[in-house]
C-alpha cells in the first residue's frame, strides 16, 4: 500500500504579501490550487472579492506562496468563512 504524498492541489488560499521590513500585509488575493503544472509552480485559480466568481488564472512558484505568506484550507467552507471575517476587519480600517 503506497502513500500518497501531500499537496496543495486542490486547496483554497489567502494571500497576504509583506511589506519590506517583514510585517504581514492585509489580504491580496483569494483562490483555488487547480494542478501542479511543472515541479515548484502550480496553476491557481483567482476569485472576485465581491461576488466570489472566478477572474483568473496565474502560474505561481511556490517560493511566493511561501514568501507572501499564503494561508491554505482544505474546505471550501472554512477558506470563505475567514475571507469574509477578514475582509470585513480591512473594511473598517
Amino acid at each position: 500500500m503506497s502513500k500518497s504524498k501531500p499537496t496543495i492541489v486542490g486547496q483554497y488560499f489567502l494571500t497576504f504579501p509583506s511589506d519590506k521590513a517583514g510585517i504581514k500585509g492585509q489580504m491580496q488575493w483569494r483562490g483555488e490550487v487547480v494542478r501542479q503544472q511543472h515541479p515548484g509552480i502550480y496553476l491557481v485559480q483567482l476569485f472576485d472579492w465581491l461576488m466570489g466568481c472566478p477572474t483568473a488564472t496565474l502560474l505561481i512558484r511556490v517560493e511566493k506562496m511561501v514568501d507572501e505568506n499564503w494561508d491554505f484550507y482544505e474546505r471550501r467552507e472554512d477558506w470563505a468563512r475567514e475571507g469574509i471575517r477578514l475582509f470585513n476587519l480591512d473594511s473598517k480600517l
